[in-house]
């Protein structure tokens, strides 16, 4: 009888944190939604790829964001990596905090369209970076795009989603 009230008040418990309030602001994203999200391309990325994340970022971060296609930055040279045939993101990340700013306080969504990998880790690629706490993250949309792979075909809204969901 001592057994089943404990694992009655261990669901009761269980079940009052879990009803807990649900902050809509606090999605655990360390993304200050008081902040502009600007989406920058970098390198090579057409604009269409950019303009549909505007309205999911703006619906899940409740903020206003905007395309900054004037704030291009090309790739640095020095973040290839020749003997995989890829790019150092952190390189890139580095980059952009020095060379991409707006007035106030803000965010900014690099989208490159180049292979992203992180030399430390054991990954042999990555979809995205960021840099915790900071004000610069990037996306990289070629291990998403489903044209990129061996006998992979075009298809622009299963590219759209992935992309999304990256980005979020």
């Amino acid at each position: 009888m001592i057994n089943f009230y404990r694992i009655l008040l261990i669901i009761i418990v269980f079940i009052i944190i879990s009803c807990g309030s649900k902050d809509s602001k606090n999605t655990g994203l360390n993304i200050d939604v008081d902040s502009n999200i600007y989406i920058v391309p970098i390198g090579d990325v057409e604009e269409k790829y950019l303009t549909h994340l505007v309205p999911k970022l703006e619906e899940r971060f409740t903020t206003k964001v905007y395309l900054a296609l004037d704030k291009r930055m090309q790739i640095p040279d020095y973040a290839y990596d020749e003997s995989v045939n890829q790019y150092v993101a952190m390189y890139i990340l580095t980059e952009m905090s020095k060379k991409i700013t707006f007035p106030g306080d803000y965010k900014v969504l690099g989208v490159c369209n180049v292979d992203l990998f992180l030399p430390e880790s054991n990954y042999p690629f990555i979809f995205g970076q960021a840099i915790r706490g900071g004000k610069v993250a990037l996306i990289s949309m070629i291990r998403m795009n489903p044209n990129s792979y061996v006998g992979g075909k075009p298809n622009d809204e299963l590219l759209f989603k992935r992309m999304q969901k990256e980005a979020i």
